[in-house]
């Protein structure tokens, strides 16, 4: 398995990765396609690609934030899934940085926000309950009520509040900057 990072939304694998977003997540959890062209440019992003062998597998969307790493997106491609790929995709990215690592996953109780709770789980990572909201990526979007998961250990609620002041003012400031 090889991780490409993709530097040009004017490439066919920005549009193999694109699909793989676009069936993988509904509109209210995704940038669009331009949203996500323009992010490319920003110094905090990596948009990657994976790989197995010659076929694109998968994508992950991995944001710095100086003392973290916020994972913002992982999919696999539709035909690859339950095959093991998102947790090789996580491990590898995993293992290249001693920092720890934060994810945004769904509050329902739906059976997939379940199973991806239990994902990353497995993957050593810790719910936290904080009130946590996720702003809408764009004016036609709503709000999402999330929950953040944290490796390799829980947050305090302090610390919880500077990470959530961190992630607004990196990862949704161009959403954010869009309502002004």
């Amino acid at each position: 398995m090889k991780l490409t990072r993709v530097h040009s939304p004017r490439t066919k694998t920005f549009s193999k990765v694109w699909y793989i977003f676009r069936t993988s997540f509904w509109p209210d959890e995704r940038r669009t396609r331009r949203q996500e062209s323009k992010l490319l440019a920003n110094s905090h992003y990596r948009l990657w690609a994976v790989w197995d062998q010659k076929e694109l597998v998968g994508t992950v969307t991995i944001w710095d934030l100086k003392k973290w790493y916020f994972v913002e997106h992982l999919a696999v491609k539709r035909s690859r899934r339950d095959r093991g790929y998102g947790s090789k995709i996580m491990r590898r990215v995993m293992a290249r940085t001693n920092k720890p690592w934060v994810l945004e996953v769904g509050r329902s109780r739906d059976l997939n926000n379940k199973r991806r709770i239990e994902f990353y789980r497995r993957l050593g990572f810790k719910l936290n309950r904080h009130t946590y909201v996720q702003p809408p990526y764009d004016k036609t979007k709503k709000f999402l009520k999330l929950y953040l998961m944290t490796y390799p250990k829980k947050i305090t609620t302090g610390r919880y509040i500077r990470l959530n002041r961190r992630i607004k003012s990196i990862v949704y400031q161009d959403v954010l900057h869009a309502e002004k």
